[in-house]
């Protein structure tokens, strides 16, 4: 396979074809399935340069839309068994030999060996070396076309190189009224054949074991019968099947999968199923997606990118191709339709170009909104505390609406994803266009008090969220990293070491304050590490690299004593010293906490700390046995506090450390987490959950003092297909509560995807010093999985006649509760009827919908939905016809006006009877 990103392989069934053009539609509508037919070992010869497939399909008669019919035999020029050579309008390859010609006889088969007898009205099974050869069986025995008007007609469809030429039989048996249709498929530039049989209203005219239906090269020695029979009955006539004897490569689009909404310039997800199932291999193809505001391609098509590189794909194999671009930016709201198609350049010499597009179910196109980005942010690579420093960024508005007086936030972070709960430097306002972008230049203050360190200045767009936008993942924006330092100060902020036990695992972080932010630490010369114990960079190799890291004194100390020594940290220049004293005490001691607190961590800023035991017999197993830590903190077995704290305050804390024999102690801890400068919501999503899954007291959390909760709205951002957004003001998502502490119960009763707008309140007392209470908007994401599906079983529907009543009842299987029915955007019945949303098509057909046709057949999308929001789409379609009217022919008149009935019963009976032997005669 040659290289392609963004697709995968899957196995699918072999023998797939494709169908005619003209006919996609309406297989789509029916909701046919293709079916692989399963002849015995004989049906087919060990050459593979056919395979044959069958496939359900309406069947259409000619002429169809576009070409030229011409009639080829008829009542007029058919007087027995007789074959009309034909020319085609393209060279046509049959067993390898190319030809121009072919010969298409009234007992339903085509020859195209020049030569080949064309009256052979008794059939024979395959393989023969009789006269004819190198045939077509059609359904080849004993036809009859003298009293037919169109026998047998041709017509020639589409433009050069991609032209179809049909031959289509309307026959009868011998000396029987009954016409049966079928239809010959020739593609330009393929050798493969459709062989599409309509109607027959009366198979059993033919006997047992009298049809033949198959193909046959000129010698015998490969052939490929059509149906699971050698000489058939007539009971074998495949009424709306299409046969194909393939011998090129085919590829069909089996799914386009999108999402239920999407925005203008705003990305989506989009796949294709793409199956190969021809004779042949299908080899140095690519894949392209559209969109469009119908389910075809067309004028107004706009393609949204073809996939990187090419690929080879073998008959029976499956490949999903992936995209995930930007939809139009000019697109208005409403209905619209992704398209796939599979070798949009012609590589690949298909017999048809109509199952290589497939529209996707449609989706919604919702309100045109800006899309804010912050792009090119620009900041000095050093700055001192206290100081002024420039900062330069584009604001670019990439949606569809002007954005106007839109604030934005300007936040200090020590890592490179800044948000709401890091230390606001500046807040400003500014106007973008819609597709514009303007240039910002802020002077910013660097807070005096700031401890030194490598920092990241982040750019907040709309950080209250006050404005409307349907993609917020691209609102903030990071600069280059920036290294705050004061060249003149640098401080050891470490004071003492717990005492430490021999042969237990130790270990305690330094820390310092002052310089650039990057301290390393060293030991003084001349002075010596308790034996076992030494300093330790974490992570490994970032202090090459310029990248913040922790040291710590760590090891398994190896000599009891009281050990005195002196370190060294260096940073930007700058050297500070600092005399420690740590005691290692002997082993056998009871174990011990000897941690007495823990090193205070910051709201939404990594955290690692350690806790330290003595005594007992290491190695020791940490837990926490009262209280919880922080949310986003988490304890490990060896004594580690790692993780990013989401909430903020003073939280007491039991923690128990044992042993390997068992023993154990506990000790009472605080962990402290320093509050952001402002209110900040810290809860961004729940856990997905399905329909009538509880969810176990999730609390909401928020950081910068003591909150209260309430519900502004919910806005439901998609139902799945034919469903729009919809808010909800009040009201939390289908099936949850809310209590005013943040924490949220019950079981989600609707399947969908929902933001949930909450008011968070500062609730402290602030009579005393009269300031405000603080308040912020909080956007939490819920999304409620469907816990059991719900499918359309409706796959096909009655034909409805002109002027009559029509009534009929769509089904669907699954679900829970009373099923809701509607059409898709963009679908309509056939003028008279109407769908109910108890799924009943009911009214009678308007004439005016033929346009003077026989017949039509309207098709349409449905969608059917319980209480819940399980819903299923489906594809179907109506045959509306004419009335059917009976004709009696005229009673004939002989040249002197008298009437034919009025002659002698005997005369007739005789004159009959003649006829028939004759015709017996020339039938042996």
């Amino acid at each position: 396979m040659r290289a392609l990103s963004s697709c995968s392989r899957g196995d699918s069934n072999r023998g797939r074809i494709a169908i005619h053009p003209l006919l996609a539609s309406l297989v789509v509508a029916a909701g046919s399935a293709l079916m692989l037919s399963s002849p015995a070992t004989a049906h087919a010869q060990a050459s593979a340069s056919y395979i044959v497939v069958t496939q359900s399909a309406p069947y259409v008669a000619l002429p169809l839309a576009g070409g030229t019919t011409t009639r080829v035999a008829g009542s007029a020029n058919v007087t027995g068994d007789q074959g009309f050579t034909i020319q085609l309008p393209f060279p046509f390859s049959f067993f390898g030999v190319s030809y121009s010609s072919l010969a298409a006889t009234t007992n339903g088969y085509i020859t195209f060996k020049p030569g080949n007898r064309l009256d052979q009205f008794s059939s024979w099974a395959l393989p023969s070396t009789n006269d004819p050869t190198d045939i077509l069986a059609v359904w080849w025995n004993l036809g009859d076309c003298r009293f037919i008007a169109d026998c047998i007609v041709t017509q020639t469809i589409g433009t050069a190189p991609n032209r179809q030429f049909i031959i289509e039989f309307n026959a009868s048996r011998w000396t029987y009224s009954a016409q049966w249709h079928a239809q010959v498929w020739l593609s330009e530039g393929s050798g493969t054949i459709n062989v599409h049989y309509g109607s027959y209203a009366s198979p059993s005219d033919y006997g047992t074991g009298t049809v033949t239906v198959g193909i046959q090269n000129q010698t015998g020695n490969e052939y490929h019968l059509g149906l699971p029979c050698n000489k058939c009955d007539g009971a074998a006539w495949p009424t709306n099947t299409i046969i194909s004897y393939s011998q090129s490569p085919e590829l069909k689009v089996d799914q386009v999968r999108v999402p239920p909404a999407g925005f203008a310039g705003v990305p989506m997800q989009m796949e294709a199923t793409v199956t190969s199932f021809g004779a042949k291999d299908a080899e140095g193809f690519t894949h392209r997606f559209w969109i469009n505001d119908a389910p075809s391609l067309g004028d107004s098509a706009i393609v949204l990118g073809t996939n990187a590189g090419t690929v080879d794909l073998p008959t029976g194999d499956s490949m999903v191709f992936t995209m995930n671009p930007r939809l139009p930016i000019h697109l208005t709201e409403g209905t619209y339709y992704i398209i796939s198609e599979v070798d949009p350049n012609h590589d690949v010499p298909v017999s048809s170009r109509a199952s290589t597009v497939l529209a996707s179910p449609p989706f919604i196109i919702g309100l045109a909104a800006p899309n804010l980005t912050p792009t090119d942010i620009v900041a000095p690579e050093r700055v001192k505390p206290g100081s002024d420093f420039t900062l330069s960024w584009n604001a670019a508005n990439i949606g569809s609406a002007d954005a106007r007086a839109v604030p934005y936030r300007v936040v200090l972070s020590t890592h490179d994803l800044p948000n709401t709960s890091n230390p606001t430097l500046y807040e400003g306002l500014l106007d973008v266009a819609a597709l514009q972008t303007t240039p910002v230049i802020d002077t910013i203050r660097m807070p005096a008090d700031l401890q030194a360190g490598r920092y990241f200045l982040g750019v907040l767009i709309d950080p209250d969220q006050v404005l409307f936008e349907h993609e917020r993942e691209n609102n903030n924006g990071i600069s280059n990293p920036v290294q705050v330092a004061d060249d003149e100060t640098l401080a050891i902020t470490t004071t003492y070491f717990p005492d430490a036990e021999l042969g237990s695992v130790y270990s305690v972080v330094l820390t310092a304050s002052g310089g650039d932010g990057i301290h390393g630490w060293s030991v003084e010369p001349g002075s010596r590490l308790p034996p076992g114990l030494s300093l330790i960079e974490t992570p490994s190799e970032t202090r090459a690299e310029g990248r913040s890291f922790y040291t710590h004194l760590g090891g398994s100390p190896s000599e009891v004593g009281n050990f005195d020594f002196s370190l060294l940290v260096e940073s930007a220049g700058l050297v500070e010293r600092a005399e420690f004293s740590l005691e290692i005490l002997p082993s056998g001691l009871p174990v011990a906490v000897s941690t007495r607190e823990i090193p205070p961590a910051s709201f939404n800023v990594g955290y690692l700390g350690q806790l330290v035991a003595i005594g007992g017999l290491p190695p020791y197993h940490w837990t926490v046995v009262e209280g919880a830590l922080p949310h986003g903190l988490h304890l490990d077995p060896e004594g580690i506090i790692a993780g990013t704290p989401l909430k903020d305050g003073t939280i007491p804390v039991r923690v128990r450390v044992s042993d390997t024999v068992g023993d154990s102690a506990e000790a009472e801890l605080e962990v402290v987490v320093m509050p952001p400068n402002s209110l900040v919501c810290a809860s961004q999503s729940f856990p997905t959950h399905t329909i009538d899954d509880p969810y176990d007291e999730v609390f909401l959390l928020a950081a910068g003092g003591r909150v209260t909760w309430v519900t502004r709205q919910t806005q439901y951002l998609s139902g799945g297909l034919g469903q729009g957004s919809e808010i909800r003001a009040g009201e939390a998502p289908p099936g949850l509560v809310l209590r005013a502490d943040g924490r949220v119960t019950g079981a989600p009763t609707r399947a969908g995807i929902y933001l949930w707008s909450l008011d968070v309140h500062e609730s402290l007392d602030r009579d005393a010093t009269r300031q405000p209470l603080k308040s912020i908007v909080c956007e939490v994401r819920v999304e409620v999985l469907v816990d059991h599906g719900l499918s359309v079983s409706t796959q096909a529907l009655p034909a409805a006649t002109v002027g009559e009543s029509y009534l009929t009842q769509l089904q669907a299987i699954g679900g829970n509760g009373a099923i809701e029915w509607a059409l898709m955007p963009g679908s309509k019945l056939p003028q008279g009827l109407s769908l109910d949303p108890d799924g009943n098509i009911a009214g009678s057909p308007a004439d005016a919908e033929l346009d003077g046709e026989l017949s039509r057949v309207f098709s349409f999308m449905v969608r059917a939905v319980d209480p819940h929001n399980r819903a299923n789409t489906a594809s179907l379609s109506i045959l509306v016809q004419q009335p059917h009217e009976f004709h009696v022919p005229n009673e004939k008149r002989d040249s002197t006006g008298c009437q034919a009935a009025g002659a002698d019963p005997a005369l007739l009976a005789f004159a009959i009877g003649l006829g028939l032997a004759a015709l017996r005669r020339r039938r042996a």
